[in-house]
């Protein structure tokens, strides 16, 4: 049995596992020849989206790009971790994730602290804003955002970000979550795959996008899929082609 992939490309296959704003984010990303796997965010339920696959495909991922803190992109990560200790993993693995990711540290820490003695693998934590990463086979890019803060003192800024994913010459974004600046168009211009997050139907802020600005956007792409919608819009009926 294989995958029902969402996209697939020369070099990438993709699966959005689930993806609705203020509940869970999770994208699933493949190298095609290599069958290596990078995750993008981990929402609450990231373990069970993965265990549904056929396989045991999450033995495979050994890098995750979180976006920024909140717990619709982080709240899956305890749990996460801990099924990689209960299998054994021994492969270091690699997190990703903007600077001031407090939300995200405690929950390593204390997987960390809770596993001392127990804890089969290393990870490896990288902090990024605007930086270029080569993780095998994957060139991993990150690109500031504009979205609100995390949990943080008062008056503190914290980062999001969005990435692109590379691999010779088919490239991949994901904006993570985000409102509209102009120099979104330029990141979206002529990408093999953009996955555009769409959280309002109507704008209400500056810190996501509308499901129009996600559609204009998503023009400048070769192929989109709209991520991150309301509840009560499922992702598949926003495929491209599809109203």
């Amino acid at each position: 049995m294989s995958v029902n992939w969402d996209w697939v490309g020369k070099e990438f296959n993709v699966k959005v596992l689930f993806s609705v704003a203020g509940v869970a984010s999770q994208i699933l990303i493949q190298s095609r020849k290599e069958e290596s796997f990078l995750l993008v965010d981990a929402g609450d339920g990231i373990v069970r989206d993965l265990l549904e696959l056929p396989g045991r495909i999450f033995e495979k991922i050994n890098t995750i790009a979180i976006t920024h803190g909140h717990f619709d992109h982080v709240g899956g990560i305890f749990s996460l971790l801990s099924i990689f200790r209960l299998v054994n993993r021994s492969e270091t693995l690699t997190i990703i994730s903007p600077p001031d990711n407090s939300n995200l540290k405690n929950m390593i820490n204390v997987f960390t602290e809770y596993n001392t003695a127990h804890q089969t693998f290393d990870i490896n934590y990288v902090e990024t804003t605007d930086k270029s990463f080569k993780f095998k086979p994957f060139t991993i890019t990150s690109f500031l955002v504009q979205h609100r803060s995390s949990l943080s003192p008062p008056g503190k800024k914290l980062s999001a970000v969005g990435y692109k994913i590379s691999k010779k010459d088919e490239t991949i974004l994901y904006t993570g979550d985000t409102g509209y600046f102009d120099q979104l168009k330029i990141l979206v211009k002529g990408v093999d795959l953009a996955l555009i997050e769409a959280t309002f139907i109507e704008k209400k802020e500056d810190y996501h996008l509308t499901l129009f600005e996600a559609k204009k956007l998503s023009e400048l792409a070769k192929d989109y899929i709209l991520v991150h919608v309301p509840t009560h819009i499922h992702f598949q009926n926003l495929k491209k082609g599809k109203d």
